[in-house]
């Protein structure tokens, strides 16, 4: 999973560094399920699941819809009957639009039309992974955080091990700057980023911004940081100031082409 470092062009190789911003408007007040870096890069994309567990029917809402449509996209909203499913590509609408897109989705349950104002509803059961279409057998599972649990944690400093940088593998790290719920903070989110050797000797820092409602790229950590080989190191996160809402996710693929997902923080949906 590598990007080249043109941006906007379907590729096989991380980008170096890409940040990518989406529609900042204000979600309603349901709970929201925060996929960071969906959609599409290159040969990999974004497939799965919504299943509607409940009862009674639930409408989404999914942030950022990218189109086809004239000038602003307005969110794509979707009806799930009691007990149904949908697939994610469809939920998500990546597949419509004329570039690939990959950017931090927000899907949202609201009680169907015609609901009383204090209905209430929850999210879907949701399951995303990155799928690399020329090789199918190539996955992984996409960590799916519920925004309210990451708003109780407002996680200050994120952190990741087993990266590696080298003939042995890489790591890609993924960061979003998270709307929150009520849309009362649109900071950006500024960040220092440090990497340690498997013996805990600090190899290099980088200093980068997020803006508001972005999702930033980086291929190959490790070496975006320090020219050192690395094996079984660390990437520590840290906000550096502001009131942003910060995530993370690492994707380290090994010698042999297999694929791992860790998230920042041990925040389960």
């Amino acid at each position: 999973m590598r990007f080249r470092r043109r941006v906007g062009q379907r590729v096989n190789r991380w980008l170096s560094v890409t940040i990518l911003i989406g529609s900042a408007s204000v979600c309603p007040a349901q709970d929201t399920a925060v996929i960071l870096g969906g959609g599409q890069v290159g040969s990999w994309s974004t497939v799965g699941f919504v299943a509607n567990t409940s009862s009674s029917g639930v409408r989404l809402t999914v942030e950022p819809f990218t189109g086809p449509c004239p000038a602003l996209c307005p969110p794509l909203e979707a009806d799930l009957a009691a007990h149904a499913s949908l697939s994610l590509e469809n939920v998500l609408a990546y597949t419509n639009a004329t570039v690939a897109t990959f950017a931090t989705f927000y899907v949202t349950a609201n009680p169907p039309t015609g609901s009383p104002s204090e209905a209430t509803v929850a999210v879907p059961d949701i399951g995303a992974r990155l799928v690399d279409q020329t090789h199918p057998g190539r996955s992984v599972d996409v960590p799916v955080v519920l925004r309210s649990r990451l708003e109780a944690v407002n996680p200050t400093t994120l952190n990741f091990g087993g990266v590696y940088h080298g003939g042995l593998g890489h790591s890609n790290l993924v960061l979003g700057n998270i709307v929150r719920a009520a849309g009362t903070n649109s900071d950006d989110l500024p960040v220092t980023i440090d990497l340690f050797d498997a013996g805990g000797a600090l190899l290099g820092t980088v200093s980068l911004t997020v803006p508001y409602n972005g999702t930033a790229l980086i291929g190959d950590v490790a070496g975006y940081i320090s020219t050192v080989p690395v094996a079984l190191g660390q990437v520590r996160v840290t906000k550096s100031g502001g009131g942003a809402l910060m995530w993370g996710i690492l994707y380290t693929v090994d010698a042999n082409g297999a694929v791992t997902a860790t998230p920042g923080l041990p925040v389960s949906p």
